[in-house]
């Protein structure tokens, strides 16, 4: 099963990938420990799959996240991995 996946950003950058089966996703992992709540991700996220949750850490929803990575090269303390 394939979907094709595209993405916009006000500033006209376009990130495009094909989404395949479940167990080939590389979704991100969010260190709350490390985390430390500056919400660079969050601006950087081409879906807006990423928000602060209640207590100010990062959270991702796996849902509408599209893997494209841009949030673990943002992040300051290397709280995002993928």
């Amino acid at each position: 099963m394939f979907r094709f996946v595209s993405a916009c950003k006000e500033n006209g950058l376009c990130y495009n990938r094909v989404s395949q089966k479940e167990e080939f996703r590389m979704p991100v992992t969010i260190d709350k420990d490390a985390c430390i709540g500056c919400g660079a991700c969050v601006g950087v996220c081409p879906v807006g799959a990423l928000s602060m949750d209640g207590d100010g850490k990062s959270a991702c929803d796996e849902g509408t996240c599209i893997d494209c990575g841009s949030c673990v090269g943002t992040c300051p303390v290397s709280a995002i991995s993928q």
